[in-house]
């Protein structure tokens, strides 16, 4: 998760690292969030007179950034809380404690910085106003573990969950029931993204391996596309916020590979968008390592080249001190 020029990382451990993008070769994190798991083992030998725990007890499953207050952060973790970091002081500013299970997603609001969402293995959806954290604003049960929550751009009352069967669910915030229910894949669907140019067109990554591109439009999904990647499990998607179609994609094989939807005939004729005929750069460590030596052949030849022309010069040189 990207906070200008500082990323966070959440893992297996209880803590967020923080790490400075302009710092090249950092040893370490520029500053964490919360306390490792170790202390707190020893914390519990402690007298009760000590100072409460900062942050989860858990892994961190999922962080989310705060567009319009950019000094907030939510995570999300195993020990069914979601925690609201105030990146200035480093502390908790809240702790939302409305599930029952582990909790794997969040979502803030695009333009209201007040306003959450997040899923858990409880099969719930929750929606918060996080000036009252005490308080579920409303809240869905559906028909599986929630893998994903995402906020619509096109319309700021709706939104879209996934679950760990397949499912694609269209919520809007003051209904009840779904717009829609869609049977998206055959297994957990791990990542959603929602294109704001073209509108209407949504990508979904599963663990069966396939990244498929739908047309929801009026809430009536229609398959574009399905792709094998060729990645195993795809664990995750994200849209370029400068360029909507291009978009990154992690599975377990290869690493990250980016994909640009103006490079499928399916997608811009579906959409009526130009499209792209230049490939898009693969970011697989395949090619990262190919593209290192390739730099580093490159590098010995210019080496070589320039040795060349000083000897040459050298040897001219010598030319016309004989002829003196």
């Amino acid at each position: 998760m990207c906070l200008g020029n500082m990323i966070a990382i959440g893992s297996m451990s209880s803590v967020i690292e923080l790490w400075d993008l302009d710092l090249i070769d950092a040893i370490e994190p520029s500053f964490i969030l919360g306390e490792p798991q170790s202390k707190k083992k020893k914390a519990k030998k402690e007298k009760k007179t000590t100072k409460p725990k900062i942050g989860h007890s858990g892994a961190v499953l999922d962080l989310a950034s705060n567009h319009n207050f950019n000094h907030i952060l939510a995570s999300a973790s195993t020990d069914e809380t979601i925690a609201l970091w105030d990146l200035g002081t480093t502390q908790v500013a809240s702790t939302l404690r409305h599930h029952s299970d582990k909790v794997q997603t969040i979502d803030w609001h695009a333009t209201d910085g007040h306003t959450l969402l997040s899923g858990g293995f409880d099969k719930i959806v929750n929606l918060y106003d996080c000036r009252v954290p005490d308080e579920c604003s409303k809240s869905w049960n559906l028909n599986g573990e929630i893998e994903r929550v995402l906020w619509n751009p096109s319309n700021s009352n709706t939104f879209l969950a996934s679950t760990d069967g397949g499912f694609v669910y269209s919520l809007d915030v003051r209904l009840d029931k779904p717009l829609f229910t869609l049977q998206a894949h055959e297994k957990a669907v791990t990542g959603l993204a929602l294109s704001t140019e073209p509108q209407h067109c949504l990508t979904t990554v599963s663990a069966d391996h396939y990244v498929k591109v739908w047309d929801i439009t009026d809430n009536k999904p229609a398959l574009v596309i399905s792709k094998d990647m060729k990645m195993n499990i795809i664990n995750c998607i994200g849209s370029n916020p400068n360029s909507p179609t291009v978009l990154a994609l992690g599975g377990e094989n290869d690493g990250v590979r980016l994909l640009d939807l103006r490079t499928l005939p399916e997608v811009y004729k579906r959409f009526n968008i130009q499209a792209n005929k230049k490939p898009v750069p693969d970011m697989s460590n395949d090619a990262a390592e190919n593209n290192e030596e390739e730099e580093m052949m490159q590098e010995k030849f210019k080496k070589v080249n320039k040795s060349n022309l000083k000897d040459g010069k050298k040897k001219k040189k010598k030319k016309k001190v004989a002829k003196f």
